[in-house]
């Protein structure tokens, strides 16, 4: 989802594509941590003369593919659903930080994509939770986020990011879309095989399963924990962020990683047993119980448009 949009945390942090370029062989000394001087250099341009390769598609084709696990179901301010993940990983954090450094002319990131989350729902126009309401939210997200912590099940809840597009984008919620460029990260251009091969080839050794800096997860511990203090409920039933937000014309451009899962561009479904096989089933649970206890309430964003967002461009 637009972070723009939804807020949620101490209020400086909670506040809150497809042709694919051609792949091409760089020269080594564009190589990613490799330079004529040999220290590496983000904001050393990508080699002229290379046809439609711009220097944002190089950053992602260095970047390893890396793995988002879900961490819990979480009621954000204004009452937006989300799914929030343990934090950026290594990886994501680096090209992050690339980004921002190379780009100078981009505005500065929004507090909303410092953590990452899929934005799952928004409440309907003119709908506003009661405290009640929002302590029956909190008993949903907390029963349907156990199974997280399931013995086993790692892999198949975690999300393989192998590959990010950038959008320019109709609507905030990414359900209606301009254009868009899906960049394969390097295992997308690897030997065949392994699990990687199920979204678009590669080699299970390309993938980086780094855990998130302890940094990262305390972030995302900081922002999920604000909905158990006494008054957040004013945070949740504020107004803003309701259907309308996310589904009226705004016009943008983001980077995000689409959740091939739910049939976005983010390469094809996985197979039961690979990379976030679970998920949708998780999910339609949970969607399932929002609406017994809270009928009508809530819009639910297209699955082919759930993403996460790594960086807003404009």
């Amino acid at each position: 989802m637009v972070d723009t949009a939804t807020k949620t945390a101490p209020p400086a942090e909670q506040q809150q594509q497809e042709q694919q370029p051609q792949q091409q062989q760089l020269p080594p000394h564009h190589q990613r941590g490799s330079s004529a001087s040999g220290s590496e250099d983000p904001r050393s341009p990508a080699p002229l003369g290379l046809g439609p390769t711009t220097h944002m598609a190089y950053l992602i084709e260095q970047c390893r593919p890396c793995v988002l696990r879900p961490f819990c179901f979480f009621v954000s301010w204004q009452g937006v659903l989300t799914l929030a993940f343990t934090g950026f990983p290594p990886a994501l954090v680096t090209l992050k930080d690339d980004v921002s450094s190379f780009y100078s002319c981009l505005p500065r990131e929004n507090p909303g994509s410092r953590w990452p989350k899929a934005t799952l729902g928004a409440l309907r126009d003119g709908r506003r939770l009661t405290p009640q309401e929002l302590a029956a939210l909190k008993d949903v997200c907390r029963g349907c986020s156990g199974i997280f912590q399931t013995p086993g099940q790692p892999k198949r809840q975690a999300v393989l990011v192998d590959r990010l597009a950038a959008v320019v984008y109709e609507c905030r919620s990414l359900e209606r879309q301009i254009s868009k460029a899906v960049v394969v990260m390097r295992a997308g251009r690897g030997a065949p095989g392994g699990e990687a091969a199920a979204f678009g080839g590669g080699n299970a050794a390309d993938i980086d399963v780094s855990e998130p800096t302890a940094e990262e997860r305390a972030r995302v511990d900081r922002i999920v924990s604000e909905q158990d203090e006494e008054d957040y409920w004013f945070h949740a039933s504020k107004d803003g962020n309701r259907e309308s937000h996310y589904r009226d014309a705004a016009l943008g451009a983001t980077l995000v990683h689409e959740l091939s899962c739910f049939g976005g561009s983010g390469g094809p479904a996985p197979a039961d047993g690979r990379y976030s096989g679970a998920l949708p089933a998780i999910l339609g649970t949970f969607r399932a119980r929002v609406d017994a206890a809270l009928p009508g309430a809530y819009a639910w964003f297209s699955e082919p448009s759930l993403h996460v967002t790594i960086r807003g461009l404009i």
